[in-house]
């Protein structure tokens, strides 16, 4: 079987079987996405996107390197490899209430800044969505992760199975509550988007569930993330991914 077909066949074959086509932007002398008053803005020397208007990171758990990571536990947890299909990362905790595990990255490496857009998201589950508390955002560094006073975050309380999301600034919180509800051992997607004024629209499984008004915290922050469980049993969490994007 040939796998691959001219574009023009590819379309005859689409317009054949009633279904729409339209043939792909070909920029034949490239493109660049630097802004209108860069001096090298529509120079032929520069035909390629310019990576360093932006900066990403991204970890999609193909492997797991505690060096990398500053923990800290409620009694002894385990951070390991989950065996599935793109990597994930798996945290345990033990089997009395209240037993945690939080992970931050090991520099406070984003900062959410007027001017400058934002976005962040993760794709990961709780095993038990009601009798555990989370987090899942960006902090400042903090051994009291649930209670962190700077950050853009998602949240779990314990005793409820609904998400709030949180913008906290020198400890003033600005929150919405019971945004979404939270399903045992099912995987969720959570995602926030700053503008670079003063809105935060965050959504769950790309669906935007509201907006709001609020002034950030200018401290340098982490990727932080992790459980505590809510009852005399252990709790896991399964992180599939996390992307945090931002212009520099």
């Amino acid at each position: 079987m040939k796998l691959y077909r001219p574009l023009a066949a590819f379309a005859a074959l689409a317009m054949a079987a009633g279904l729409a086509y339209a043939a792909p932007a070909n920029f034949s002398e490239g493109f660049n996405n630097l802004p209108a008053a860069h001096w090298m803005r529509g120079r032929d020397k520069l035909t390629t996107p310019f990576g360093a208007r932006d900066f990403t990171w991204f970890d999609d758990f193909f492997k797991y390197t505690a060096g990398d990571w500053v923990v800290t536990e409620i009694n002894d947890s385990t951070q390991a490899m989950g065996d599935a299909n793109g990597g994930t990362l798996v945290l345990t905790t033990l089997t009395a209430e209240d037993d945690a595990a939080h992970l931050q990255s090991v520099g406070e490496i984003f900062t959410v800044l007027a001017g400058k857009q934002m976005y962040f998201e993760s794709r990961f589950k709780i095993g038990d969505a009601t009798q555990s508390d989370f987090v899942m955002g960006l902090h400042i560094r903090d051994t009291t992760p649930l209670a962190t006073s700077a950050g853009v975050y998602f949240q779990k309380d314990d005793g409820d199975a609904l998400l709030d999301f949180h913008s906290m600034s020198a400890s003033v919180d600005t929150a919405t509550t019971g945004i979404h509800t939270v399903v045992d051992d099912t995987f969720l997607k959570v995602s926030w988007f700053y503008d670079g004024i003063s809105t935060f629209t965050y959504a769950v499984d790309d669906v935007v569930l509201g907006s709001l008004t609020a002034t950030p915290s200018t401290t340098e922050m982490t990727v932080s993330f992790g459980v505590q469980a809510g009852s005399a049993a252990a709790d896991v969490m399964t992180i599939d991914y996390i992307y945090v994007w931002r212009e520099r």
